[in-house]
């Protein structure tokens, strides 16, 4: 080995990224055979064989991890990591698995994309990952495959999302009416309660100016209030007003 060797077996020992280092020599001839075999489009053909993930997957030879990854799996020694890496992939780690693969086929260099993974304590976690890929002329065919948890980032968004679906849920529900327009006047929501009292069907209220809804005379002092509005008051505005149903009717 020489220094530079040396130099990078440091760096990948001692790094706190969870790093994996694989021979994808086999994976490289599965591939190339599929080609041989199936003519056409190695990505289309991909998506329709799905069990060719699994199969490529199994072909894949681990020569070594750091103890980023080993702490990061929850295994006791690299000798239980490297015996136990089939525990770690879920169906759910497959799409990710697939990119690498197409990755692979298309020649490409670099690779990043996230994926979900269980750790040996039976933990599932989520990882934005990276993979340098050799180019097929090199000898060995060693990938270098780089991850960086991101399961408290997808537990966030995942929070928000459920968050925004049940803001969603109380605004849709509600009895009372929630007209949500824009600065020109414009309908960009309403909600049930809204489309009930005013007979409008949704599509015929978005997109509708907020002054076609309002009688005649209290058009002005609606203005007003959009004005104000627009110059930056962010105030709460207490008013009543009435509007006008899909038929010209009032409905106070």
């Amino acid at each position: 080995m020489d220094l530079e060797q040396t130099g990078w077996e440091q760096v990948f020992r001692t790094a706190m990224v969870p790093m994996f280092v694989e021979d994808i020599s086999a994976v490289r001839r599965a591939i190339a055979e599929v080609k041989v075999r199936e003519k056409g489009d190695f990505g289309a053909w991909l998506d329709a064989h799905p069990e060719f993930i699994t199969q490529a997957l199994g072909l894949v030879r681990v020569v070594d991890v750091n103890m980023a990854a080993i702490t990061l799996n929850a295994a006791a020694s690299r000798e239980e990591m490297l015996a136990s890496l089939d525990r770690l992939v879920l169906p759910e780690s497959l799409p990710g698995i697939k990119g690498v693969l197409k990755a692979i086929e298309r020649g490409d260099e670099y690779y990043e994309g996230e994926c979900q993974y269980r750790a040996l304590d039976d933990r599932h976690y989520y990882t934005m990952n990276q993979a340098w890929i050799p180019s097929p002329d090199r000898p060995g065919d060693l990938l270098v495959f780089a991850t960086i948890d991101i399961t408290a980032l997808k537990k966030a968004q995942q929070d928000l999302s459920g968050s925004e679906e049940r803001y969603r849920l109380l605004v849709e529900t509600a009895h009372d009416v929630i007209i949500r327009h824009d600065l020109a006047g414009n309908v960009t929501f309403v909600n049930r309660a809204g489309l009930e009292l005013t007979g409008f069907t949704e599509e015929e209220f978005i997109g509708r100016n907020a002054l076609d809804i309002i009688p005649p005379e209290m058009r002005d002092e609606t203005l007003e209030r959009k004005n104000r509005r627009a110059a930056g008051n962010s105030g709460v505005f207490l008013y009543e007003t009435v509007f006008l149903d899909g038929k010209g009717r009032r409905v106070p």
